[in-house]
């Protein structure tokens, strides 16, 4: 996490979920999103993707995009992974098939900075 900015969500002490964010190609990426899974469904997520647009907007950057497994793929984590992206306003902007067993196809998804 030495090139990256990183966000922490914190309760009771304990470290719920932290996003890590680097600027590459006029974009503000996601290296890492996670949300300890006790708390799923909680908001922390979405908190710290706002605190991710709010980063985004002081830096002059207008969109925030990441990487994740592509839909093609079976997969139950990264279904909810991508559906959680969905409902937060993200859209795919490239589909890339690998020659990786493990992640067959690839999305980039982005959105909009609006805060």
């Amino acid at each position: 996490m030495k090139h990256q900015k990183v966000f922490v969500a914190e309760g009771n002490n304990t470290i719920r979920g932290f996003i890590s964010l680097f600027i590459a190609e006029g974009r503000l990426n996601i290296g890492w999103l996670a949300v300890d899974s006790s708390m799923h469904g909680k908001g922390i997520g979405k908190l710290l993707l706002k605190k991710a647009e709010i980063f985004g907007k002081q830096n002059g950057i207008e969109e925030i995009t990441t990487c994740t497994l592509g839909d093609s793929v079976d997969y139950p984590p990264y279904a909810s992974t991508r559906e959680f992206y969905w409902r937060n306003g993200f859209e795919i902007y490239q589909r890339s098939k690998t020659d990786n067993e493990g992640c067959p196809e690839e999305i980039k998804i982005k959105k909009r900075i609006t805060v």
